[in-house]
């Protein structure tokens, strides 16, 4: 592999390789072209995924996802005996921090590109190219990408589980290996052939409100049924559905046993859109399924998000704009919901947002991770066309929104009850992927948070009281997607939920 040194460059096959206060060894190896047979498939990737540390079931489950959404690799370039030179010249990234940027052929017609970084720590970065006022001089405008990767080397604490061979000081951004992955952008009406989440999830991820031991969505007189009885609902998060989010629950057959035993046919799974509107669409939605004189009882267990629909569902402002009435809500169980908003929803974080995402599914692999790994999927893409506008519902939970702030509290009716669980995720003797992922994002936060959300903003924001939280103990760690696994947070809901209906 030939050196880059500190603020040198390089030519290579498919890419000019520039140094912002970095040395190493640097190759790049075309894996789509004229004359080339092609070598990046998903069991290629799988491989390398897990030659970096990935574990094997999430290198599994991240390339067949990645093979599935139509991202190929036609360009890898890998990264080794990476060293960060402070003051080894005048030139820095765009925030005074050393990376390696990559001057690559834009895409042809018809298709966007992104860059996949896989870190020997374990962990994944998505980065997206930067704008054409950002670049240098001797781009081609039109014709050529720049990408710029930041080189953080940071120490990994903790001793990591037995048996593990740590790779110590600065256990992030000492090797990487960088993917240049490309997708067809698909043509939608009105967007100028750029894809939109909006079209992705209106056709795979529509509303649909059914019952749990049934499959078909609920009728007009199945709603009308439900008027005045306790009924129990939940409501899933960000970029998941009810059977990703819930898995856990809905494979506890003595905690569905007890749900049955209370409300009988009166549990509902609501299936919702997550990306490209706020949550109280969602409400109005569910409000305007119901016959105007329905009186809407309802205990909801909320995970995420789904929690800020959850409020919806109960305000006034929103319940008047469906011409319905707002939900009564006996019982609100919020597991981590970002009450508070959560800072990864500023729309200058959303990278940092997927590539938590992506990062946990990997990490935390179960048989429904290829459930909300699309959906990011299909939100890097459209980011990698260039379009940032039509996510309100990722917008509508950062700090300060306007949407939260007018969120309006519940009147409170006699007798109703407000939970959280929360998590202050510290994997002091988890795998090393794990850990590093916690290194990395922990900044972002200067908070306890479960990677995604604060500790303290479920239970703590503006129009939100909480009769009782769980805070669940640091060991053993607990992230943002695997609540439902623990056995403590499943016991706690069943004991929250009203033992009669």
């Amino acid at each position: 592999m030939p050196l880059l040194p500190p603020d040198g460059a390089l030519d290579l096959p498919g890419a000019r390789v520039r140094s912002v206060g970095v040395s190493g060894q640097v190759d790049a190896v075309a894996l789509e072209g004229p004359g080339i047979a092609a070598r990046g498939d998903a069991r290629d990737l799988d491989e390398q995924l897990a030659e970096h540390a990935v574990p094997g079931a999430g290198a599994r489950a991240l390339a067949a996802a990645l093979a599935r959404q139509n991202l190929r690799p036609v360009l890898a370039v890998p990264l080794d005996d990476l060293a960060t030179a402070p003051g080894a010249g005048p030139v820095r990234g765009l925030d005074g921090e050393p990376a390696v940027e990559l001057t690559v052929d834009a895409p042809p017609d018809g298709e966007g590109q992104v860059i996949l970084e896989v870190d020997a720590a374990g962990v994944v970065s998505w980065h997206w190219a930067a704008p054409a006022e950002q670049v240098a001089d001797g781009v081609r405008a039109g014709l050529e990408q720049v990408f710029r990767i930041p080189v953080r080397q940071l120490d990994v604490p903790g001793d990591g589980p037995p048996g593990e061979a740590d790779r110590g000081l600065f256990g992030i951004g000492t090797k990487k290996l960088l993917q240049l992955l490309r997708y067809p952008v698909e043509r939608v009406a009105g967007t100028a052939g750029r894809l939109l989440v909006t079209a992705w999830e209106s056709h795979h991820r529509p509303y649909r409100l059914s019952r749990l031991d049934a499959p078909g969505p609920l009728g007009p007189d199945d709603l009308r049924a439900l008027s005045g009885l306790p009924t129990l609902l939940l409501v899933h998060g960000t970029f998941s559905t009810c059977g990703s989010a819930f898995d856990g629950i809905l494979r506890d057959a003595a905690f569905l046993a007890r749900m049955r035993d209370r409300y009988g046919s009166r549990v509902l799974l609501f299936d919702h859109p997550s990306l490209h509107v706020d949550p109280a669409a969602n409400a109005r939605w569910l409000l305007k399924q119901l016959p105007p004189e329905a009186e809407l009882v309802l205990d909801v267990v909320a995970h995420s998000r789904g929690g800020l629909v959850a409020r919806a569902l109960a305000s006034g402002p929103v319940a008047a704009e469906a011409a319905r009435r707002p939900a009564t809500l006996r019982t609100t169980v919020h597991i981590a919901t970002p009450n508070a908003g959560t800072v990864l929803a500023d729309p200058k974080r959303w990278g940092d947002l997927l590539d938590s995402m992506t990062n946990l599914v990997t990490l935390f692999p179960d048989d429904t991770v290829s459930v909300p790994l699309t959906a990011v999927l299909e939100t890097v893409k459209q980011i990698g066309t260039g379009v940032i506008d039509g996510l309100d519902g990722l917008s509508a939970m950062t700090p300060g929104s306007q949407w939260l702030s007018q969120l309006a509290p519940a009147p409170g009716a006699a007798g109703e009850k407000t939970y959280a669980v929360a998590s202050d995720f510290d994997p002091v003797s988890a795998p090393l992927p794990v850990r590093a992922l916690n290194v990395l994002v922990d900044p972002f936060f200067g908070e306890g948070n479960d990677l995604v959300v604060p500790t303290k903003g479920v239970s703590h924001a503006a129009g939100l009281t909480v009769d009782d939280t769980l805070v669940l103990p640091q060991t053993p760690a607990v992230s943002h997607t695997t609540y439902f696994q623990d056995e403590v947070v499943r016991t706690r809901i069943a004991n929250w939920l009203p033992q009669r209906t």
